[in-house]
């Protein structure tokens, strides 16, 4: 049987964005930017599993509730340097 996964690198800083928060967490409509695109992710009945890689010294996800996002949710706290890095040590 075919399965498909997702991998959403959110590793970064968003530095470049701007602000106190990295850009993943910055609030929209009363969520972190990151749950949209988790969410529709999530609800996608081809995709099985979606791992959101995030730093290691991510101390930002844990303040947030993501349980009405589903059991496809997985993080990994794997993050490296680059988008590309980060892809490369979720997919490991």
């Amino acid at each position: 049987m075919l399965r498909h996964y997702a991998i959403v690198p959110a590793a970064g800083s968003g530095s470049r964005f701007g602000g106190a928060m990295p850009k993943q967490y910055q609030m929209l409509a009363g969520r972190p930017l990151i749950y949209y695109s988790l969410a529709a992710l999530c609800r996608c009945p081809r995709i099985d599993r979606v791992w959101v890689v995030l730093s290691p010294d991510d101390s930002w996800w844990r303040q947030y509730d993501w349980t009405s996002l589903g059991h496809k949710l997985e993080t990994v706290f794997c993050g490296g340097a680059s988008r590309s890095a980060s892809v490369a040590n979720g997919l490991a």
